[in-house]
């Protein structure tokens, strides 16, 4: 994975020493330095290989950032900031279940209002093009921020397109779902989709579904943020022949606490810089979950 030195400084309190030292330290002690790239922009793209023993918890900035904080003896900043929930609840507007706590071992979802759906700012752009990744827009590009910023991958659906109530299940046998290349993806009923009352919304953990993406005409969102058991999404992928970074992660064990940063770094971002409105609760179901 590559990892731009000018992110990485954004998590620490004090300069981080020479991004040739840091590459050559972690390359020593963490992982196989891949090569030190520097950018017409004056940033410097260190790459790691990342093997299966440590993909858990760094196969994402913060994880790398904090065997740095370890290694030099760095303080690290917070991962995201305060801000200001609104009045409305997400449980208000839908509800979760899950059908197998076994293989989704805890799920999440959070409403947010007022969205306006656009161009990305231009640090965000910069920041997906280091991680070679294209700009789709605001919303979607920040769900892939989150991701590389804190390992845990997260979906975007558009509120509007989502009938009734929420249930991460099986699929049906020959189930489709369009996903958001346009193609039509028949599934299994060993695999898993999240769904509303009528129909699938996406292939859990592996691709989302584009009847209910975000597009310009979006004003609510529903964040989706879950953990899946990784033998379950490593066997989809294999039989859909379908490899997505997001399922690069859950086939690693993503950690239950990435859920949790994912959440609040997106809503900081979303309320204090889209000047988006987010629900005073985040919907949870799991064995995992401490919520009924």
């Amino acid at each position: 994975m590559k990892f731009s030195y000018r992110q990485l400084q954004k998590h620490f309190v004090s300069d981080l020493p020479a991004a040739e030292e840091i590459a050559e330290k972690l390359g020593l002690h963490s992982f196989e330095l891949e090569g030190v790239e520097q950018l017409d922009n004056g940033d410097i793209l260190i790459e790691w290989d990342i093997l299966p023993n440590r993909s858990s918890d760094c196969l994402s900035y913060y994880g790398v950032a904090q065997e740095i904080a370890g290694l030099f003896e760095l303080e690290l900043q917070p991962l995201s900031g305060q801000y200001q929930t609104a009045d409305f609840k997400t449980s208000d507007q839908c509800s979760l279940s899950v059908s197998d706590t076994e293989l989704v071992p805890l799920a999440s979802k959070r409403l947010f209002k007022n969205v306006q759906v656009g161009d990305s700012p231009q640090w965000l752009k910069d920041f997906l093009e280091s991680q070679g990744s294209k700009s789709i827009n605001n919303i979607v590009d920040l769900t892939n921020y989150v991701m590389f910023i804190t390992g845990q991958p997260a979906h975007a659906f558009d509120a509007a397109k989502i009938d009734g109530n929420i249930e991460i299940r099986m699929a049906k046998e020959g189930e489709k779902v369009t996903d958001l290349t346009g193609e039509e993806r028949s599934l299994t009923s060993s695999m898993l989709v999240i769904a509303d009352e009528k129909k699938a919304l996406d292939i859990a953990g592996v691709k989302g579904g584009a009847d209910s993406g975000v597009s310009e005409n979006t004003s609510e969102i529903i964040l989706s943020a879950c953990n899946f058991n990784a033998e379950q999404i490593r066997n989809t992928t294999r039989a859909l022949k379908l490899h997505t970074d997001a399922s690069k992660r859950f086939e690693n064990n993503v950690p239950f606490v990435a859920l949790e940063r994912a959440h609040d770094l997106f809503a900081d971002i979303m309320v204090n810089e889209f000047s988006a409105q987010a629900a005073q609760d985040i919907v949870m179901k799991g064995e995992s979950s401490t919520e009924p």
